[in-house]
């Protein structure tokens, strides 16, 4: 398994009591294939043994300015983020009044033109047609893939990029999943549903589930 070390105020002091033959030594043992990377904490001075191994196997080793809690923190945080698990869902990812809205529905209903209306109404596009999400902490984090950012699809338009067309302040790279929108047909919406009394109904996001609302829609 492979792991980062980190070397902080404790460690260092500790590697000072030692000769530089019992350093190299013990750093030669450290930078094996398991190693991706050593990390000196509070912004110290990289005993010359270390650089001496480093150098003779082209081993990365980084000086970080803060305190070991401080990397650990922002290391953990970056690597859960990076290291989570991708899925996809065919839908339209909105922030509305910064509430996160999945709205999804069949080819043709109707998604991506009410993304466009949504757009110009001052609120902010996601993803179109591909949303992938993963798990972070607790919460559910959407964005587009790299090939799809700020493009949207309009049916009889083509592919426009709402940035150039709506400027910057028209597409967010990614946000929280909050809500799902369902847009179905009306006959259907009236088959499968009690006007008097909706039924609540959830959708799962890995083990995570989110209230869905269905709209009807002609």
């Amino acid at each position: 398994l492979k792991r980062i070390v980190v070397i902080g105020v404790k460690e260092q002091e500790y590697i000072k009591t030692l000769s530089y033959e019992v350093q190299r030594e013990r750093f030669d043992f450290l930078t094996d294939s398991f190693t991706p990377c050593i990390i000196y904490t509070a912004n110290a001075e990289v005993p010359q043994s270390l650089k001496d191994v480093a150098n003779s196997k082209n081993f990365p080793v980084f000086v970080f300015p803060f305190k070991t809690y401080s990397l650990t923190t922002q290391l953990t945080t970056f690597l859960s983020e990076k290291l989570a698990p991708v899925e996809q869902v065919h839908g339209v990812m909105m922030n509305i009044y910064g509430i996160g809205v999945l709205i999804i529905g069949k080819s043709g209903i109707g998604k991506s033109e009410l993304a466009l209306d949504l757009i110009k109404r001052g609120h902010y596009l996601v993803a179109d047609d591909v949303v992938e999400y993963s798990r972070f902490h607790y919460d559910i984090v959407c964005n587009a893939p790299d090939c799809l950012k700020r493009m949207l699809e309009i049916r009889g338009l083509g592919v426009i990029d709402v940035n150039l067309m709506f400027g910057a302040q028209s597409y967010l790279e990614k946000c929280d999943l909050d809500f799902v929108i369902k847009l179905v047909s009306a006959s259907e919406f009236q088959e499968n549903n009690n006007r008097l009394e909706p039924a609540e109904k959830r959708m799962a996001f890995f083990d995570v589930e989110k209230t869905l609302l269905e709209i009807p829609v002609t």
